[in-house]
């Protein structure tokens, strides 16, 4: 079941790309045709982005309640696993910020 918390990513072989004016999502060779809504979301998905803010973007740009949004994106989320597209990942546990990686970069390495 989505969460979330969950970070949707394209499995291999998934490809979600325009042609003849139309978008198309490939699946293991097999072709489907998705509704501009689907594609919306399919175009968000980018393997860093959670699916909260996905679903914060979607209601944005269609000014409906979040609620419905979300429950809309985990019925088709679900259903992208259930048929090997879309895998969902953890989010990580930390975060680098840039200020912990400058401070690290700047830190005196001593050889032995």
């Amino acid at each position: 079941m989505t969460d979330g918390a969950h970070i949707p990513v394209f499995t291999l072989g998934t490809e979600l790309r325009q042609a003849e004016g139309r978008w198309w999502l490939a699946v293991a060779g097999e072709r489907s045709q998705p509704n501009a809504i689907a594609v919306d979301l399919l175009r968000l998905v980018n393997g860093h982005r959670p699916v909260d803010t996905i679903v914060d973007l979607l209601a944005l740009r269609y000014e409906a309640p979040r609620q419905r949004i979300m429950a809309d994106v985990v019925v088709l989320l679900d259903d992208l696993v259930a048929r090997g597209a879309i895998l969902l990942r953890e989010q990580p546990q930390w975060k680098l910020s840039l200020a912990m990686l400058w401070t690290w970069l700047k830190l005196p390495f001593r050889r032995r």
